[in-house]
């Protein structure tokens, strides 16, 4: 019982730490593994449950710095989700 309380904690914490990652940016989750190595499988999972609570917010599809390929880039910033929104408005 002891490992599931310990999983369900680092789940959490893998949570807040992609959340506090995308604050003040935009990123690709490719490149959000890169840089805290949390698993992409993980990161999927928790952008899906930002995003229902409306805490994560996809602004763009552009060239991930990390694999070269077509991706979305995410925030967690109303601020870029906003300044991404206007600008493609324009």
């Amino acid at each position: 019982m002891q490992d599931f309380i310990g999983k369900n904690n680092n789940f959490e914490a893998e949570k807040q730490t992609l959340y506090t990652c995308l604050q003040n940016k935009i990123a690709t989750i490719r490149m959000v593994a890169d840089e805290t190595g949390i698993q992409r499988p993980n990161l999927t999972r928790h952008k899906r449950d930002l995003e229902k609570n409306n805490l994560l917010f996809e602004v763009r599809i552009g060239i991930c710095k990390s694999s070269g390929y077509h991706a979305m880039y995410v925030t967690t910033s109303p601020f870029l989700r906003d300044f991404y929104k206007k600008a493609r408005v324009i």
